[in-house]
Protein backbone atom coordinates (compact mmCIF):
# COMPACT_ATOMS: atom_id res chain seq x y z
CA UNK A 1 0.00 0.00 0.00
CA UNK A 2 1.18 3.20 -0.80
CA UNK A 3 1.88 5.81 2.31
CA UNK A 4 1.34 9.33 2.30
CA UNK A 5 5.61 9.21 2.65
CA UNK A 6 5.98 7.66 -0.53
CA UNK A 7 3.90 10.45 -2.42
CA UNK A 8 6.79 13.21 -0.66
CA UNK A 9 8.66 15.30 -3.22
CA UNK A 10 11.58 14.55 -0.55
CA UNK A 11 11.61 13.09 2.94
CA UNK A 12 13.72 14.62 5.65
CA UNK A 13 15.95 11.16 5.72
CA UNK A 14 16.69 12.88 2.44
CA UNK A 15 17.96 16.17 2.80
CA UNK A 16 21.55 16.82 2.93
CA UNK A 17 23.45 17.80 6.38
CA UNK A 18 26.60 17.30 5.58
CA UNK A 19 27.67 20.88 5.48
CA UNK A 20 24.68 22.26 7.16
CA UNK A 21 21.23 21.85 6.47
CA UNK A 22 20.32 21.99 2.90
CA UNK A 23 18.09 24.91 2.29
CA UNK A 24 16.17 24.47 -0.56
CA UNK A 25 15.83 20.35 0.20
CA UNK A 26 14.65 21.65 3.54
CA UNK A 27 11.86 23.66 2.18
CA UNK A 28 11.23 21.19 -0.05
CA UNK A 29 10.80 18.51 2.67
CA UNK A 30 8.54 20.46 4.58
CA UNK A 31 6.39 21.84 1.85
CA UNK A 32 5.86 17.78 1.48
CA UNK A 33 4.87 17.93 6.15
CA UNK A 34 2.26 20.74 4.98
CA UNK A 35 0.26 18.91 3.00
CA UNK A 36 0.09 16.27 5.84
CA UNK A 37 -2.09 18.90 7.67
CA UNK A 38 -4.83 18.28 4.60
CA UNK A 39 -4.86 14.11 6.23
CA UNK A 40 -6.35 15.25 8.96
CA UNK A 41 -9.70 16.64 8.04
CA UNK A 42 -10.47 20.13 9.26
CA UNK A 43 -9.98 23.22 8.36
CA UNK A 44 -9.00 24.23 11.67
CA UNK A 45 -5.45 23.11 10.44
CA UNK A 46 -5.34 25.54 8.17
CA UNK A 47 -4.22 28.14 10.52
CA UNK A 48 -0.88 26.34 10.77
CA UNK A 49 -0.57 25.30 7.50
CA UNK A 50 -1.45 29.07 6.30
CA UNK A 51 1.47 30.39 8.87
CA UNK A 52 4.24 27.32 7.63
CA UNK A 53 3.50 28.57 4.32
CA UNK A 54 4.01 31.93 4.85
CA UNK A 55 7.40 31.05 6.84
CA UNK A 56 8.77 29.29 3.83
CA UNK A 57 7.91 31.96 1.89
CA UNK A 58 10.14 34.18 4.04
CA UNK A 59 13.40 31.60 4.12
CA UNK A 60 13.05 30.91 0.21
CA UNK A 61 12.80 34.46 -1.11
CA UNK A 62 15.89 35.10 1.21
CA UNK A 63 17.29 32.14 -0.29
CA UNK A 64 16.66 33.28 -4.00
CA UNK A 65 18.65 36.23 -3.41
CA UNK A 66 21.76 34.64 -3.20
CA UNK A 67 21.75 30.70 -3.41
CA UNK A 68 24.93 30.16 -3.05
CA UNK A 69 25.80 32.63 -0.23
CA UNK A 70 21.83 30.55 1.70
CA UNK A 71 22.96 27.56 0.45
CA UNK A 72 22.50 26.03 3.78
CA UNK A 73 20.40 27.12 6.72
CA UNK A 74 23.32 28.14 8.63
CA UNK A 75 24.52 30.19 6.37
CA UNK A 76 21.53 32.01 5.76
CA UNK A 77 21.29 32.99 9.21
CA UNK A 78 24.92 33.93 9.25
CA UNK A 79 24.50 36.08 6.22
CA UNK A 80 21.30 38.06 7.41
CA UNK A 81 22.30 38.71 11.03
CA UNK A 82 24.19 41.67 10.54
CA UNK A 83 21.09 43.35 9.22
CA UNK A 84 18.41 45.35 11.10
CA UNK A 85 15.40 43.53 10.16
CA UNK A 86 15.76 39.44 9.66
CA UNK A 87 13.05 38.39 8.07
CA UNK A 88 14.01 34.92 6.93
CA UNK A 89 15.86 34.20 10.45
CA UNK A 90 11.76 34.97 12.06
CA UNK A 91 10.24 32.50 9.65
CA UNK A 92 12.65 29.77 10.47
CA UNK A 93 12.20 30.34 14.03
CA UNK A 94 8.30 29.95 13.85
CA UNK A 95 8.67 27.40 11.30
CA UNK A 96 10.60 25.45 13.48
CA UNK A 97 8.19 25.79 16.36
CA UNK A 98 5.61 24.60 14.32
CA UNK A 99 7.59 21.60 13.12
CA UNK A 100 8.48 20.73 16.37
CA UNK A 101 4.73 20.94 17.40
CA UNK A 102 4.25 18.51 14.44
CA UNK A 103 6.78 16.80 15.47
CA UNK A 104 5.96 15.90 19.07
CA UNK A 105 2.44 14.98 18.23
CA UNK A 106 3.52 12.61 15.72
CA UNK A 107 6.04 11.17 18.29
CA UNK A 108 3.67 10.92 21.00
CA UNK A 109 0.64 9.09 18.41
CA UNK A 110 3.78 6.39 17.31
CA UNK A 111 4.73 5.66 20.99
CA UNK A 112 1.42 5.56 22.24
CA UNK A 113 -0.74 3.40 20.16
CA UNK A 114 -3.60 3.81 22.19
CA UNK A 115 -3.84 7.82 22.46
CA UNK A 116 -6.14 9.44 20.04
CA UNK A 117 -4.66 12.11 18.31
CA UNK A 118 -6.64 15.17 20.06
CA UNK A 119 -5.12 14.02 22.87
CA UNK A 120 -1.53 13.75 21.30
CA UNK A 121 -2.10 17.35 19.74
CA UNK A 122 -3.54 19.20 22.92
CA UNK A 123 -0.28 17.54 25.07
CA UNK A 124 2.16 18.84 22.10
CA UNK A 125 0.40 21.83 22.00
CA UNK A 126 0.84 22.59 25.81
CA UNK A 127 4.79 21.90 25.83
CA UNK A 128 5.52 23.67 22.41
CA UNK A 129 3.51 26.26 21.08
CA UNK A 130 1.22 27.27 24.14
CA UNK A 131 4.07 29.02 25.37
CA UNK A 132 4.71 31.77 23.11
CA UNK A 133 0.92 32.52 22.21
CA UNK A 134 -1.15 35.38 24.11
CA UNK A 135 -3.79 35.13 26.22
CA UNK A 136 -5.90 36.13 22.99
CA UNK A 137 -4.26 33.05 21.12
CA UNK A 138 -4.08 30.42 23.63
CA UNK A 139 -8.19 28.97 23.83
CA UNK A 140 -8.56 29.34 20.38
CA UNK A 141 -5.66 27.08 19.38
CA UNK A 142 -6.67 24.70 22.34
CA UNK A 143 -9.54 24.50 21.42
CA UNK A 144 -8.73 23.68 17.24
CA UNK A 145 -6.86 20.87 18.64
CA UNK A 146 -9.91 19.33 19.30
CA UNK A 147 -10.74 19.15 15.12
CA UNK A 148 -8.35 16.01 15.02
CA UNK A 149 -9.84 12.80 13.78
CA UNK A 150 -9.70 9.73 15.19
CA UNK A 151 -6.62 7.98 15.15
CA UNK A 152 -7.54 4.97 13.02
CA UNK A 153 -9.08 7.40 10.33
CA UNK A 154 -5.67 9.42 10.33
CA UNK A 155 -3.29 6.58 10.26
CA UNK A 156 -5.44 5.04 7.12
CA UNK A 157 -5.46 8.07 5.22
CA UNK A 158 -1.42 7.98 5.70
CA UNK A 159 -1.55 4.65 4.34
CA UNK A 160 -0.01 3.50 7.67
CA UNK A 161 -1.42 0.57 8.17
CA UNK A 162 1.05 -2.26 8.94
CA UNK A 163 4.65 -2.49 10.49
CA UNK A 164 5.91 -1.23 7.47
CA UNK A 165 4.54 1.63 7.06
CA UNK A 166 4.97 2.48 10.47
CA UNK A 167 8.84 1.85 10.50
CA UNK A 168 8.81 4.13 7.30
CA UNK A 169 6.89 7.27 9.86
CA UNK A 170 9.11 6.59 12.59
CA UNK A 171 12.19 6.93 9.90
CA UNK A 172 10.90 9.98 8.28
CA UNK A 173 9.86 11.87 12.28
CA UNK A 174 13.34 10.53 13.43
CA UNK A 175 14.95 12.64 10.56
CA UNK A 176 12.31 15.74 11.28
CA UNK A 177 13.28 15.59 14.62
CA UNK A 178 17.28 15.57 13.88
CA UNK A 179 16.83 18.77 11.99
CA UNK A 180 14.41 20.93 14.46
CA UNK A 181 17.25 19.84 16.96
CA UNK A 182 20.47 21.00 14.61
CA UNK A 183 18.38 24.72 14.44
CA UNK A 184 17.59 24.90 17.58
CA UNK A 185 21.01 24.26 18.70
CA UNK A 186 21.98 27.08 16.13
CA UNK A 187 19.73 29.59 17.91
CA UNK A 188 21.06 28.52 21.30
CA UNK A 189 24.37 28.84 20.15
CA UNK A 190 23.75 32.24 18.59
CA UNK A 191 20.99 34.20 20.81
CA UNK A 192 22.06 37.57 18.36
CA UNK A 193 20.44 35.61 15.55
CA UNK A 194 16.97 36.04 17.17
CA UNK A 195 17.47 38.83 19.68
CA UNK A 196 14.53 41.44 19.37
CA UNK A 197 12.01 39.02 17.16
CA UNK A 198 8.80 39.32 18.17
CA UNK A 199 5.32 38.53 16.52
CA UNK A 200 1.91 39.09 17.25
CA UNK A 201 1.45 36.25 19.00
CA UNK A 202 4.18 35.94 21.08
CA UNK A 203 4.04 35.41 25.18
CA UNK A 204 6.62 36.51 27.45
CA UNK A 205 4.58 35.51 30.24
CA UNK A 206 4.96 31.53 30.21
CA UNK A 207 2.68 30.86 33.08
CA UNK A 208 -0.32 28.36 31.84
CA UNK A 209 -2.19 28.96 34.64
CA UNK A 210 -3.36 32.33 33.03
CA UNK A 211 -4.52 30.76 30.29
CA UNK A 212 -8.72 30.55 29.88
CA UNK A 213 -7.61 27.24 27.63
CA UNK A 214 -8.82 24.69 30.48
CA UNK A 215 -12.61 26.48 30.80
CA UNK A 216 -13.49 26.14 26.81
CA UNK A 217 -15.02 23.06 26.61
CA UNK A 218 -17.54 24.47 28.34
CA UNK A 219 -18.44 27.76 26.18
CA UNK A 220 -19.52 25.75 23.01
CA UNK A 221 -21.53 22.18 23.25
CA UNK A 222 -21.10 21.69 19.65
CA UNK A 223 -17.70 20.21 18.84
CA UNK A 224 -17.65 20.71 15.32
CA UNK A 225 -19.47 24.28 15.24
CA UNK A 226 -16.55 25.00 17.90
CA UNK A 227 -13.88 24.43 16.27
CA UNK A 228 -14.90 25.34 12.84
CA UNK A 229 -15.28 29.20 14.23
CA UNK A 230 -12.02 28.44 16.39
CA UNK A 231 -10.56 28.26 12.55
CA UNK A 232 -12.18 31.35 11.11
CA UNK A 233 -11.08 33.24 14.23
CA UNK A 234 -7.71 32.17 14.00
CA UNK A 235 -7.61 32.66 10.58
CA UNK A 236 -9.17 36.36 10.49
CA UNK A 237 -5.98 37.19 12.70
CA UNK A 238 -3.92 35.59 10.27
CA UNK A 239 -5.66 38.00 7.84
CA UNK A 240 -4.82 40.97 9.53
CA UNK A 241 -0.80 39.94 9.78
CA UNK A 242 0.45 43.43 9.10
CA UNK A 243 -2.53 44.93 11.28
CA UNK A 244 -1.18 42.89 14.43
CA UNK A 245 2.20 42.86 13.72
CA UNK A 246 3.78 43.25 17.41
CA UNK A 247 7.25 44.57 15.46
CA UNK A 248 8.76 48.10 15.80
CA UNK A 249 8.02 49.39 12.24
CA UNK A 250 8.38 52.37 10.42
CA UNK A 251 4.85 54.41 9.41
CA UNK A 252 4.80 54.52 5.86
CA UNK A 253 5.54 58.21 4.76
CA UNK A 254 6.77 58.92 8.36
CA UNK A 255 10.73 57.75 8.36
CA UNK A 256 11.23 57.49 12.62
CA UNK A 257 7.80 57.26 13.59
CA UNK A 258 7.35 53.89 15.91
CA UNK A 259 4.22 52.05 15.52
CA UNK A 260 2.99 49.25 17.13
CA UNK A 261 -0.71 47.70 17.33
CA UNK A 262 -2.61 46.24 20.02
CA UNK A 263 -5.94 44.19 19.54
CA UNK A 264 -8.73 44.45 21.26
CA UNK A 265 -11.72 42.93 20.26
CA UNK A 266 -11.98 40.04 22.05
CA UNK A 267 -10.80 41.95 25.39
CA UNK A 268 -14.12 42.63 28.18
CA UNK A 269 -12.72 46.44 29.07
CA UNK A 270 -12.30 46.98 25.00
CA UNK A 271 -15.10 50.15 25.69
CA UNK A 272 -13.01 51.39 28.24
CA UNK A 273 -9.39 51.19 25.77
CA UNK A 274 -11.45 53.03 23.42
CA UNK A 275 -12.67 56.10 25.56
CA UNK A 276 -11.44 59.43 24.69
CA UNK A 277 -10.81 60.31 28.13
CA UNK A 278 -8.39 57.33 28.04
CA UNK A 279 -6.40 57.83 25.29
CA UNK A 280 -5.72 61.79 26.19
CA UNK A 281 -4.72 60.52 28.91
CA UNK A 282 -2.18 57.78 27.75
CA UNK A 283 -1.52 60.81 25.42
CA UNK A 284 -0.33 63.16 28.07
CA UNK A 285 1.51 60.34 30.09
CA UNK A 286 3.85 59.41 27.76
CA UNK A 287 3.77 61.09 24.49
CA UNK A 288 2.74 59.33 21.95
CA UNK A 289 -0.64 58.59 19.92
CA UNK A 290 -3.49 56.33 20.68
CA UNK A 291 -6.11 55.91 17.89
CA UNK A 292 -8.69 53.09 17.90
CA UNK A 293 -8.80 51.34 14.67
CA UNK A 294 -10.80 48.31 12.82
CA UNK A 295 -14.49 47.26 13.81
CA UNK A 296 -16.07 45.60 16.82
CA UNK A 297 -17.05 42.03 15.83
CA UNK A 298 -19.06 39.42 18.34
CA UNK A 299 -17.89 37.35 15.89
CA UNK A 300 -14.38 37.59 15.18
CA UNK A 301 -14.55 35.35 12.19
CA UNK A 302 -16.95 37.71 10.14
CA UNK A 303 -13.85 40.45 10.21
CA UNK A 304 -12.55 40.76 6.75
CA UNK A 305 -9.34 42.94 5.20
CA UNK A 306 -11.66 45.64 4.98
CA UNK A 307 -12.59 46.24 8.53
CA UNK A 308 -10.11 44.21 10.37
CA UNK A 309 -10.96 43.44 14.30
CA UNK A 310 -10.77 46.31 16.33
CA UNK A 311 -7.84 47.38 17.82
CA UNK A 312 -5.54 50.35 19.29
CA UNK A 313 -2.90 51.92 16.67
CA UNK A 314 -0.11 53.39 18.74
CA UNK A 315 2.31 55.65 17.14
CA UNK A 316 5.21 57.72 18.89
CA UNK A 317 8.23 59.38 17.79
CA UNK A 318 10.89 57.64 20.27
CA UNK A 319 10.98 53.78 21.22
CA UNK A 320 11.01 54.68 25.12
CA UNK A 321 7.50 56.65 24.35
CA UNK A 322 6.20 53.44 22.60
CA UNK A 323 7.60 51.24 25.29
CA UNK A 324 5.89 53.60 27.83
CA UNK A 325 2.59 53.77 25.97
CA UNK A 326 2.67 49.76 25.91
CA UNK A 327 2.95 49.38 29.28
CA UNK A 328 0.11 51.78 30.17
CA UNK A 329 -2.28 49.77 28.08
CA UNK A 330 -1.25 46.65 29.15
CA UNK A 331 -1.61 47.52 32.99
CA UNK A 332 -5.54 49.11 32.09
CA UNK A 333 -6.07 45.36 30.26
CA UNK A 334 -4.39 43.70 33.70
CA UNK A 335 -6.55 45.56 35.68
CA UNK A 336 -9.87 46.05 33.83
CA UNK A 337 -10.56 49.14 35.61
CA UNK A 338 -12.66 51.31 34.06
CA UNK A 339 -12.78 55.46 34.49
CA UNK A 340 -16.19 57.10 35.67
CA UNK A 341 -16.91 60.22 33.49
CA UNK A 342 -14.75 63.38 34.38
CA UNK A 343 -11.96 61.35 36.16
CA UNK A 344 -9.17 59.77 34.77
CA UNK A 345 -8.45 56.07 35.42
CA UNK A 346 -6.79 55.13 38.76
CA UNK A 347 -3.40 53.29 39.07
CA UNK A 348 -3.60 49.58 41.35
CA UNK A 349 -3.57 49.79 45.52
CA UNK A 350 0.40 48.75 45.30
CA UNK A 351 2.15 52.06 46.35
CA UNK A 352 2.82 52.08 50.34
CA UNK A 353 0.64 52.74 53.07
CA UNK A 354 -1.93 52.55 50.66
CA UNK A 355 -1.21 56.04 48.64
CA UNK A 356 -2.76 56.44 45.23
CA UNK A 357 -1.95 58.16 41.98
CA UNK A 358 -4.57 61.49 42.08
CA UNK A 359 -6.86 61.36 39.86
CA UNK A 360 -6.96 63.35 37.12
CA UNK A 361 -9.84 65.13 35.76
CA UNK A 362 -11.08 65.36 32.11
CA UNK A 363 -13.11 68.21 30.87
CA UNK A 364 -16.04 67.29 28.75
CA UNK A 365 -18.43 68.61 26.51
CA UNK A 366 -21.45 67.40 24.31
CA UNK A 367 -22.56 69.06 21.09
CA UNK A 368 -25.90 68.40 19.64
CA UNK A 369 -26.19 67.79 15.88
CA UNK A 370 -28.87 69.54 14.62
CA UNK A 371 -29.12 68.68 10.91
CA UNK A 372 -31.11 65.73 9.45
CA UNK A 373 -29.36 62.77 7.68
CA UNK A 374 -30.95 61.96 3.91
CA UNK A 375 -30.54 59.26 2.04
CA UNK A 376 -28.52 61.86 -0.10
CA UNK A 377 -26.90 63.48 2.68
CA UNK A 378 -24.80 61.01 4.30
CA UNK A 379 -24.44 63.18 8.25
CA UNK A 380 -22.24 60.94 9.86
CA UNK A 381 -19.75 60.56 6.40
CA UNK A 382 -19.82 64.70 6.51
CA UNK A 383 -18.73 65.34 10.27
CA UNK A 384 -16.05 62.79 10.27
CA UNK A 385 -14.67 63.50 7.18
CA UNK A 386 -12.82 61.27 4.43
CA UNK A 387 -10.93 58.45 6.54
CA UNK A 388 -11.86 60.33 9.63
CA UNK A 389 -9.94 63.24 8.35
CA UNK A 390 -11.93 66.14 10.11
CA UNK A 391 -11.99 64.21 13.54
CA UNK A 392 -8.15 63.84 13.01
CA UNK A 393 -7.75 67.44 12.50
CA UNK A 394 -9.55 68.57 15.53
CA UNK A 395 -7.37 66.32 17.61
CA UNK A 396 -4.18 67.26 16.45
CA UNK A 397 -4.85 71.07 16.45
CA UNK A 398 -6.34 70.95 20.47
CA UNK A 399 -5.38 68.01 21.97
CA UNK A 400 -9.00 66.96 22.60
CA UNK A 401 -10.71 63.70 21.65
CA UNK A 402 -13.58 63.73 19.69
CA UNK A 403 -16.15 61.10 19.22
CA UNK A 404 -19.26 60.93 17.36
CA UNK A 405 -22.16 59.29 19.38
CA UNK A 406 -25.93 58.69 19.88
CA UNK A 407 -28.11 57.42 17.25
CA UNK A 408 -26.58 56.89 13.53
CA UNK A 409 -22.79 57.50 15.09
CA UNK A 410 -21.65 54.15 14.52
CA UNK A 411 -20.53 54.20 18.26
CA UNK A 412 -21.25 51.00 20.85
CA UNK A 413 -22.01 51.92 24.15
CA UNK A 414 -19.65 49.58 26.40
CA UNK A 415 -23.28 48.79 28.50
CA UNK A 416 -25.23 47.86 25.69
CA UNK A 417 -22.92 46.52 22.76
CA UNK A 418 -25.22 49.19 20.77
CA UNK A 419 -25.77 52.79 19.69
CA UNK A 420 -27.22 55.20 22.69
CA UNK A 421 -30.84 56.15 21.96
CA UNK A 422 -29.68 59.21 22.21
CA UNK A 423 -29.62 62.07 19.51
CA UNK A 424 -26.53 62.42 17.67
CA UNK A 425 -23.83 64.22 19.22
CA UNK A 426 -20.25 65.14 19.44
CA UNK A 427 -18.61 64.38 22.37
CA UNK A 428 -15.14 66.02 23.35
CA UNK A 429 -12.95 65.24 26.09
CA UNK A 430 -9.47 67.00 27.29
CA UNK A 431 -7.31 67.22 30.10
CA UNK A 432 -6.92 70.86 29.44
CA UNK A 433 -10.08 73.35 29.98
CA UNK A 434 -7.95 75.79 27.29
CA UNK A 435 -7.98 72.84 24.79
CA UNK A 436 -11.41 71.41 25.00
CA UNK A 437 -12.15 75.31 24.59
CA UNK A 438 -10.44 75.42 21.37
CA UNK A 439 -12.16 71.88 20.37
CA UNK A 440 -15.08 73.40 20.95
CA UNK A 441 -14.96 76.14 18.42
CA UNK A 442 -13.74 74.04 15.94
CA UNK A 443 -16.23 71.39 16.36
CA UNK A 444 -19.13 73.57 16.32
CA UNK A 445 -17.66 75.35 13.11
CA UNK A 446 -17.31 72.26 11.59
CA UNK A 447 -21.23 71.41 12.59
CA UNK A 448 -22.14 75.13 11.17
CA UNK A 449 -20.51 73.82 7.54
CA UNK A 450 -22.28 70.29 7.46
CA UNK A 451 -25.48 72.21 8.38
CA UNK A 452 -25.48 74.81 5.53
CA UNK A 453 -24.30 72.48 3.25
CA UNK A 454 -27.74 69.88 4.05
CA UNK A 455 -29.98 72.97 3.94
CA UNK A 456 -28.27 73.72 0.25
CA UNK A 457 -29.70 70.06 -0.72
CA UNK A 458 -27.38 67.65 -2.75
CA UNK A 459 -24.96 68.81 -5.28
CA UNK A 460 -24.98 68.54 -8.61
CA UNK A 461 -23.98 64.88 -10.39
CA UNK A 462 -24.72 63.20 -6.84
CA UNK A 463 -23.65 59.63 -7.08
CA UNK A 464 -25.26 57.44 -5.20
CA UNK A 465 -23.58 54.87 -2.97
CA UNK A 466 -21.64 57.15 -1.39
CA UNK A 467 -18.40 55.34 0.03
CA UNK A 468 -17.03 56.58 3.32
CA UNK A 469 -15.73 54.07 5.83
CA UNK A 470 -15.22 55.75 8.68
CA UNK A 471 -16.72 54.80 11.84
CA UNK A 472 -17.91 57.71 14.70
CA UNK A 473 -15.42 57.41 17.47
CA UNK A 474 -13.43 54.56 15.97
CA UNK A 475 -11.67 56.75 13.59
CA UNK A 476 -9.79 59.70 14.12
Amino acid sequence: MTTYFDTLERSYVDVDLSKGINTEQFLQATEGLVKLFDLLGSSAFSVVQKDMNGNIKKIRDRYLTNPSANATLQDLMATEAPEKKRTATEGLLWLTRGLDFTAQALRRSVDNPEEELTVSFTQSYEQTLKKFHNMLVRPVFALAMKACPYRKDFYQKIGVTNEAGLAQMKQWLEALENIIRIIQEVFKANPAYIKGIKRKWDQDDNNSDKSPSSKISKVETDPKKAVSEAAARINAMLAQKSTYDDGLTLSPGKEGEFVKNIPINELKNRYMLTRGATQTQIQQETGADVITRGKYYPDISLANDREPPLYLHITAPTKAALDKAVAKIEELIETAQVPQPGTGFSSRDDKPDGMKRPERKFFEKRLPVEVSGTPHFNLRAKIVGPNGAFVKHIQQETGCRVQLKGKGSGFYEASTGVESDEPLHVHLSCIREEGLEAGIKLTQDLLDTVKAEAERGPPQGYKRGYDNTSRGGYNG
